[in-house]
């Protein structure tokens, strides 16, 4: 139902931590437990992606976390190694790490008061 990438790169020591960081609180906060969740290269089929989109609830750096999210308990996801280069990348490790991980909270919060009520 949906293929993921999971990147095969050379990155600083630095950008690997924050990225093993992230992927980490990603499975401990929303419970995913895929390499790379945030690697831009997915693939839907169309009535998967129809279904879950409206449920999102962030359009920030998490977003695919929380596709992800959404979509673990009903559809069957793969993770495909690409070759990727992040030759241009705009994100700052620092403050933009904080970002993403109050949108997990956020996230998880969000979608379980939805579940409650």
């Amino acid at each position: 139902d949906i293929v993921i990438g999971s990147r095969k790169r050379r990155e600083s020591p630095l950008r690997k931590f924050v990225s093993l960081g992230f992927n980490l609180l990603a499975r401990m906060i929303l419970g995913i437990n895929f390499k790379d969740t945030q690697c831009g290269f997915k693939a839907f089929k169309r009535d998967v992606l129809k279904e879950i989109l409206p449920k999102t609830t962030t359009n920030g750096y998490s977003l695919d976390a929380e596709i992800l999210y959404l979509a673990k308990n009903k559809y069957k996801i793969k993770e495909a190694e690409v070759k990727w280069l992040d030759k241009y990348s705009k994100i700052n490790l620092i403050s933009d790490s904080l970002k993403m991980f109050i949108e997990l909270l956020k996230i998880r919060w969000k979608h379980w008061m939805k579940r409650k009520n």
